[in-house]
């Protein structure tokens, strides 16, 4: 998994000042630095994700700097996970497929 950790994830500005993330889905990658992930504060509405201003890029690896947990969801087949208070985890999102809105 270590090459994969280079590969990159689009981030909201949201998620990234707030150094916490909510809600991930992955999509099929654009390109061979792409890993496919999306990452999300959690609260982003409409017109905040359809402006690209409003997200960059950061490798998996720096993601798991501040949020490790997302480990088990970026070796998973699963496509989508949310952060549950409950268990401090991410759970797998049941019903998500590829190439849906948020």
């Amino acid at each position: 998994m270590s090459n994969s950790l280079q590969l990159k994830a689009i981030i909201t500005l949201r998620a990234m000042e707030n150094q916490k993330i909510n809600w991930v889905i992955r999509d099929e990658p654009l390109n061979d630095d792409d890993s496919g992930w999306q990452l999300y504060f959690g609260d982003e509405d409409e017109d905040y994700l359809e402006n690209f201003d409003n997200s960059t890029l950061i490798t998996l690896e720096n993601v798991l700097l501040f949020e490790p947990k997302l480990a088990k969801a970026f070796a998973s087949e699963h496509n989508a996970f949310e952060w549950d208070e409950a268990s401090k985890e991410f759970v797998e999102l049941e019903g998500y497929e590829e190439g849906e809105e948020s």
